[in-house]
């Protein structure tokens, strides 16, 4: 029998952001990427939280948040 495991990195976006995108006044969108546990290629939990950042899709903006 063959078990595949490994890791995968996602992008899930967590809401919104209260401010408006400084170049373009556009929506803004707080996310997160992390690291997940994979088995047969499905990720299953997060392993590890790589960062957070605000991101516009309108105009591309993003800002790393500490």
């Amino acid at each position: 029998m063959l078990i595949i495991i490994g890791t995968k990195e996602k992008t899930v976006k967590t809401g919104d952001f209260e401010e408006s995108c400084p170049f373009c006044s556009g929506k803004l969108y707080i996310y997160e990427r992390k690291l997940f546990f994979s088995l047969f290629f499905i990720p299953l939990f997060p392993v590890k939280h790589i960062e957070s950042f605000i991101f516009c899709p309108d105009c591309n903006y993003k800002k790393q948040l500490k």
